[in-house]
């Protein structure tokens, strides 16, 4: 979904985490995810060293948040390219897929934890203060892990 916000987070070429922030092209029918990214970028760079990803989703309109753990790599592939393709991307590589500096990044999903909260801010703000003022639980959001 293109209102989901998305942080990539790699363990760095320096043993650090960093923080990335993107949008994916596509999940694929078997819970890839799918980003474009430069060659030459930083994010390539840590990859080809350190395969490993976390990456965060959240929409904050819905109180629903997705960490999910995999397995990033690097795909040179114009078909690939072509499949994806969205024409904003010429922001970034001005010759389309025939740039030279184009290649993709499939994270291949091992495990993800959701935490959806149910009802809106405000709500969620009152049925805190009546939880505390009456002393009872409050559990209004679902949460879990998933392994893929």
């Amino acid at each position: 979904a293109r209102d989901v916000v998305l942080a990539g987070d790699v363990l760095g070429r320096d043993a650090h985490v960093v923080l990335v922030v993107d949008v994916p092209q596509t999940v694929d029918d078997h819970g890839n995810i799918w980003f474009f990214s430069g060659i030459d970028s930083d994010r390539n760079k840590d990859i080809a060293i350190n395969k490993k990803v976390q990456l965060y989703f959240s929409c904050p309109e819905k109180n629903t948040y997705l960490s999910v753990t995999g397995d990033a790599s690097i795909i040179i592939d114009k078909e690939k390219f072509a499949e994806l393709w969205n024409p904003i991307l010429k922001i970034w590589f001005k010759d389309g897929i025939e740039d030279k500096n184009i290649s993709l990044l499939k994270v291949t999903t091992n495990t993800a934890a959701y935490w959806d909260i149910e009802g809106g801010k405000m709500v969620n703000f009152f049925k805190m203060i009546s939880a505390a003022i009456t002393g009872s639980q409050f559990n209004e959001s679902s949460h879990g892990t998933i392994k893929l």
